[in-house]
């Protein structure tokens, strides 16, 4: 598609998109929940090596919300983890990718180099200083629990997500059955909390949330989520939290398991009632806690759909025209949002520069009597396409369908087939009413029976089941975002549990109609269950290997933790640094491959490979045999409909499974390339881009499948049908405009083009900023970080620029205007960079330019004009050096405190500026990012460390 687009009906797009605009909430003024101290983070980065095609690691460094792990070294200091500057480097694998499409795997020689340079990695996305093992061998001493389980200390906590000391009631989470009875509730991951608990007060109110708690030196370990809950009261009636024995893991989990009711005799074992009470453990405890919060639900939430649920429902006419509908509904939508522009607006939402251009388009439309795009500003095209190709990719495969999303709970009080939710106002109508039924799934999603229709049932209405709502100003209502279920709906349903899975509900009655037609992987089992859970092994070499030993002396590859010597097996490091999960991916997509050819006892064989590829990230598994899985006389089914497949298990050492233990898929392709007849999976599933990635082209047209199809492929047909008809409609050329006169023209002013080889233009480029802006975004985006990383020093490079184009005169941000638009027309194989940097000179808050043109925005605070941000930055530096802040990022944190004069100079005062603390957030994420100098000198010296030895080593030997 031209990048010089036009609304094709004529109608004020321009005006639309600033209405819209009316509404939009920068991402600065968006603090609820940000961490009063962002901490210095290593994101590293492990890549091919052109030369040598060996791995090479490189390590960047940022500035991040810190995981539970950096909470708890900072607070062992004086006594576990003294000298430990970088206890974790984040670590993500972007090594050239094979024939297959598959990158080449985080090798054990990669692992023995991160050992040697002092490091251990855990499942392949982070690098721990190892001495941190033995304090980690205190709760996960065997490796296996460890690999399952330390890689989540290191994920980001949300913002004031962090607590020590927290009081929590150890104890059995209970339901009531309709019979009044008490019963356990069935939780497996679930605690409870009291809404009003002081911790919604830190995090900015009541919700579902996810957690890690910790007692590094007693050795336990809980994970799982909190759910708000009015019972949660200790003995004065003080909020409080409930943890279910269940949800404690590592080397106390069994102590905890023998603890639960289940296991007492407090419940009955076969209906799960009380009959005990007496025989019911509470513990309190808190002391020595650490907690950290990694997600919070507390506010609408979609999943998009994707081909898991189209191909697991019946391609008939009804689906299909279903199917016609859902594509439809998306496409006009993005019409009614104003298309192209629409995705603008969408995208601007959060971005205070993409809303000046937009502002600044429309202005010189007006005043000129043209048509000015803003569509045709590189930058602006770059992220409207990317988006549009990610909306493609969805209605190809998803048919662009949303649902709602949900927190999974268990509660067995709740009846199977039956959900319990709070009331919604959703589409302007009220939702999730008494009797009505819903649809329910969940990703990943394995078998045809996780496509659940439900009924609602409202608390209110049922007494035993009061215990769910809790009391609000609105009277009593079930905890926002939370669906209850009972164990056999999620968990024997739909493969799930409740520490964290979320799940789609869509109240859509074509939706439910469609779940209703699911498929059978075996005739006539449409109602019937599949119980898939993997077999475990109790005991086996894995199990035996400890995470570190405690050795008497000192010997090569050992290293010292206090007054201990340690060292860490060779088998250790490869259960730690592996990923533990099998080919979950790969699987998928041969059970798509099954699907899409009807053979659907191969499909279940796949469904029960990819439960123990997930499952085996925990646990050590028995593989199973497909062969054996794919014949239908080794399933047998019980009088309540339940399937289990008998007999299939694989040899322990026979050839399905690797070296690794998960299942050999280069065996496993043979077997189905044997079974399909030599069928290509790129020949079958052509509905998935060719590219590999989650995107479409524009004019990438799905090909037939030369064998083989279900309503995925109907579903991309349609797509591609109705999008080219849908381009038809809304989309024309724009004419061309020649935006070097128009702005000059528009201010009455005449300016001239540059020489832009001359040496003054050359010294007003750098005394603009925006070639260093240039090659400072190019080295950022060399990273390889994460996108919500990349963009978040991007942003701050942002900022810095528009600081400096503060100080340049409405002359010189015209002369770079008028230059960098002449030399893109006669240089087209630059033009990208030049309209770029043109547009970039003129459209910033507080431009003299969008002043003249009457643009409204936020001027900003001139505190910090001119040379007074590097000022003002160094005198934080010094409050650093001279012992009054602890480091620079809390010196940016307690700005206000060292800007005495602020309110003097600009009538402000300094806890009250926004723009001023915006713009030294964004000086710091850039100084740590560069600066080599300062309180990180042992941070710097230590990945330096890290990098030359590894580099050294892997050179040397490879993967």
């Amino acid at each position: 598609m031209s990048e010089n687009t036009q609304n094709a009906k004529g109608e004020p797009v321009l005006a639309k998109v600033r209405q819209r605009l009316e509404k939009t909430v920068r991402v600065v003024s968006q603090l609820l929940g940000r961490a009063s101290y962002p901490t210095r983070v290593a994101q590293g980065l492990l890549y091919t090596l052109a030369r040598t095609g060996k791995p090479r690691l490189k390590v960047a460094r940022a500035v991040g919300l810190p995981g539970l792990i950096k909470f708890v070294v900072e607070k062992l200091q004086d006594s576990f983890t003294r000298g430990i500057h970088v206890p974790v480097i984040h670590l993500r694998n972007e090594q050239d990718r094979d024939d297959r499409g598959q990158r080449a795997p985080i090798g054990m020689n990669i692992i023995r180099a991160a050992y040697l340079a002092g490091m251990v990695i855990l499942g392949g996305k982070h690098m721990y200083d190892r001495r941190l093992l033995p304090l980690f061998a205190r709760t996960f001493p065997k490796a296996v629990d460890g690999a399952a389980y330390i890689r989540g200390l290191g994920s980001p906590t949300i913002g004031n997500g962090t607590f020590e000391n927290l009081p929590v009631v150890m104890k059995d989470i209970t339901s009531t059955n309709a019979k009044g009875e008490v019963i356990h509730a069935g939780a497996d991951g679930s605690g409870r909390i009291h809404p009003a608990h002081p911790v919604f007060e830190r995090i900015g109110g009541a919700c579902p949330i996810q957690i890690r708690m910790w007692h590094p030196l007693h050795g336990v370990f809980i994970k799982g989520i909190l759910v708000p809950d009015d019972r949660c009261v200790d003995d004065e009636g003080r909020p409080t939290i409930w943890v279910d024995w269940l949800q404690i893991k590592g080397k106390h989990k069994d102590l905890a398991k023998a603890k639960c009711g289940l296991k007492t005799g407090a419940f009955d074992p076969v209906t799960g009632v009380l009959v005990k009470p007496e025989l019911l453990e509470e513990s309190i405890v808190g002391e020595g806690y650490f907690m950290g919060i990694l997600q919070r639900w507390d506010r609408k939430g979609t999943i998009k759909w994707c081909f898991e649920i189209l191909e697991r429902v019946e391609d008939n006419n009804a689906n299909r025209k279903r199917v016609v509908s859902f594509v439809s509904k998306a496409l006009q939508e993005l019409e009614d949002k104003g298309g192209l522009y629409g995705i603008l607006a969408d995208k601007s939402e959060d971005d205070q520069k993409l809303q000046l251009i937009i502002q600044f388009a429309e202005k010189l439309s007006e005043r000129l009597g043209v048509f000015v795009d803003p569509l045709k500003v590189p930058f602006v095209w770059d992220f409207v396409q990317d988006e549009l190709q990610r909306k493609l990719y969805h209605l190809r495969q998803g048919a662009g369908k949303r649902s709602l999303r949900y927190v999974a709970v268990l509660d067995n009080g709740v009846p199977p087939g039956h959900i319990v939710m709070r009331h919604l106002h959703d589409g302007g109508e009220w939702r999730f009413h008494h009797g009505s039924e819903v649809a329910v799934t969940r990703f990943p999603m394995i078998l045809p029976q996780a496509l659940k229709v439900l009924k609602v049932i409202d608390a209110r209405k049922c007494g035993h089941l009061s215990h769910l709502l809790t009391k609000t100003e609105k009277g009593l209502v079930v905890a926002p975002w939370v669906a209850y279920f009972n164990e056999a709906d999620l968990v024997d349903g739909m493969q799930g549990d409740d520490d964290g899975d979320t799940v789609l509900v869509d109240y859509d009655p074509e939706v439910v109609e469609m779940f209703k037609s699911r498929i059978a992987l075996i005739p006539g089992t449409e109602s019937d269950t599949f119980l898939i859970e993997p077999g475990k092994v109790a005991e086996s070499w894995k199990s035996a290997v400890q995470l570190c030993e405690k050795i008497q002396d000192a010997v090569d590859g050992s290293f010292k933790v206090g007054n201990g010597d340690f060292i860490v097996s060779p088998e250790a490091l490869k259960i730690l640094g592996t990923d533990g999960r099998g080919p979950v991916g790969q699987l998928t997509y041969y059970c798509s491959l099954f699907l899409a050819l009807n053979m659907r006892m191969h499909a279940l064989a796949c469904a029960v490979l990819i439960q123990e590829a997930i499952d085996a990230a925990k646990h050590i598994i028995l593989n199973s045999d497909p062969a054996k899985l794919a014949d239908v006389r080794n399933w047998v089914r019980d009088a309540e409909g339940r399937w289990e497949p008998i007999g299939c298990k694989a040899e322990v050492d026979g050839p399905w499974n690797d070296s690794n233990g998960h299942l050999n898929m280069e065996k496993f392709a043979s077997w189905v390339s044997h079974c399909t007849g030599k069928t290509k999976m790129s020949d079958v599933l052509t509905w998935r881009p060719v590219s590999g990635e989650k995107k479409i082209r524009d004019g990438e047209v799905m090909r037939p499948s030369v064998r083989g199809s279900n309503l995925v492929h109907f579903c991309a047909a349609t797509m591609d049908t109705l999008w080219a008809a849908w381009k038809k409609d809304n989309i024309k050329e724009s004419p061309t405009v020649e935006l070097a006169d128009l702005l000059p023209q528009a201010l009455g002013m005449s300016v001239k083009s540059a020489n832009p080889e001359s040496r003054s233009y050359k010294d007003l480029m750098a005394k603009s900023g925006l070639p260093k802006f240039g090659a400072n975004v190019r080295s950022i985006r060399n990273e390889g970080l994460e996108p919500e990383e990349r963009n978040a020093k991007i942003e701050a490079e942002q900022d810095l620029l528009v600081q400096t184009l503060r100080g340049l005169s409405k002359v010189e941000l015209l002369t770079i205007w008028v230059t960098e638009h002449t030399v893109a027309k006669f240089k087209p194989e630059g033009r990208k960079t030049n309209v770029n940097r043109a547009f970039r000179a003129v459209t910033f808050e507080g431009s003299p330019i969008l002043n003249e043109l009457g643009i409204e925005m936020t001027y900003p605070c001139q505190y910090l004009a001119g040379g007074g941000l590097d000022a003002f930055f160094e005198k934080l530096q010094e409050t650093v050096s001279q012992g009054e802040e602890q480091d620079i990022l809390h010196a940016v944190v307690h700005w206000a405190n060292h800007a005495e004069d602020h309110a003097e100079l600009v009538g402000t005062p300094a806890d009250e500026c926004d723009h001023c603390r915006d713009l030294l957030r964004s000086k710091v994420v850039n100084h740590i990012r560069t600066s080599r100098e300062g309180k990180g000198k042992e941070f710097t010296s230590r990945v330096a460390d890290v990098c030359n030895t590894m580099n050294n080593f892997m050179q040397e030997k490879g993967n």
